[in-house]
């Protein structure tokens, strides 16, 4: 992610973090191949503060920060034993919030975007009504959006948002 001018040389940020959420989803095998749609929301904060630089010139830096996100995915897979290896695909609405400030916030903006996330992951049931997974999705990203404040040496401050890499653990309960 970026907050700058418009210019490449401005601050870049690296938001991390931690987030948690809940996923619904439904799953129909037969033989062993699984298809299946999955929805899922996220509450997360991943941030980061870049310095700012003689060419930004605004006072206190810029916050870039990944707010809620969700997905909602379609699933392939394949099943052996008690096993499954899926590929996933689908549409990622993500929140992003910038500021410039700190301690006290001189200027923010913040935008909802959607974009195609896709993944993969593995899951392992473990009793016949509870599974646990480990799943990779890149969220591609690419929007911007800007907010232009007044007191800024340059015309306007940005975030372009970039692509997204998350690695996540769940647990999963069977309902039927």
């Amino acid at each position: 992610m970026h907050c700058s001018g418009g210019a490449p040389s401005f601050p870049e940020a690296d938001p991390s973090g931690v987030f948690g959420g809940l996923t619904l989803g439904y799953n129909y095998q037969t033989r062993s191949f699984v298809i299946g749609i999955e929805g899922d929301y996220n509450f997360a904060r991943l941030k980061d503060t870049t310095p700012s630089t003689a060419t930004f010139g605004c006072a206190g830096g810029c916050t870039t920060e990944l707010g809620n996100f969700g997905t909602v995915r379609a699933r392939f897979g394949y099943a052996y034993g008690t096993s499954l290896t899926y590929f996933t695909a689908g549409v990622a609405f993500t929140e992003w919030r910038g500021k410039i400030g700190n301690p006290v916030v001189l200027q923010a903006g913040s935008s909802t975007e959607t974009s195609v996330v896709i993944g993969g992951g593995l899951e392992y049931a473990f009793l016949p009504r509870l599974s646990a997974k480990i799943e990779y999705l890149h969220i591609f990203e690419g929007a911007t959006f800007v907010y232009a404040p007044t007191f800024c040496a340059v015309p306007g401050c940005q975030i372009k948002d970039e692509d997204v890499d998350l690695v996540r653990v769940g647990l999963n309960l069977r309902l039927n």
